[in-house]
């Protein structure tokens, strides 16, 4: 280190107004007989450590927005089943893929966006029975599934699939 000259040393202000680039990791790792990833890695540590001490100090206050006045509620469909169109496609589309449990949360999205307590009069079900019989863990049978169809006003009809040939006789 005596033979260097001081436009050889690499500029790192240890007080943090500089920080380790390429170039002095370089210099640092030929003069001090240490590897260049030595100091970026010591460089990118004490970047991160000042970065996590900046982000637990605005944990609570991002960008001026707070975890309190996001705003944010779990989506619903029901608030977006706005037109018959939408009510239509979303209870085809859950027929179509034929899974029970996804026709019953079809139809209870429908119903909620209905008002809950309108469909189960019409249906002449309870409202608390047909909630529970259209939540995620319900069962509803044909029954309650054609009344409530019915009272949303919703038919259930049959159609042939398109690998189902007719059968032809000789």
């Amino acid at each position: 280190m005596q033979n260097s000259k001081r436009r050889d040393l690499p500029c790192v202000d240890v007080c943090g107004r500089h920080g380790v680039t390429a170039r002095s990791a370089f210099r640092l790792g030929r003069l001090l007989g240490t590897t260049p990833l030595f100091w970026m890695n010591l460089q990118a540590n004490w970047d991160l450590w000042h970065i996590q001490q900046e982000e637990a100090a605005t944990a609570s206050n991002v960008g001026g927005i707070t975890m309190e006045n996001t705003g944010t509620h779990p989506w619903d469909a029901a608030d977006y089943l706005k037109t018959e169109e939408d009510i239509v496609a979303s209870v085809d589309a859950a027929f179509e893929d034929g899974d029970p449990a996804l026709i019953a949360a079809a139809l209870g999205d429908v119903a909620r966006a209905r008002g809950m307590t309108r469909v189960a009069a019409d249906a002449g079900l309870g409202r608390e029975s047909l909630y529970k019989t259209l939540s995620a863990g319900g069962n509803p049978g044909l029954a309650t599934i054609i009344k409530v169809m019915r009272a949303l006003g919703l038919r259930l009809r049959a159609a042939g699939t398109e690998s189902a040939a007719p059968e032809t006789r000789a």
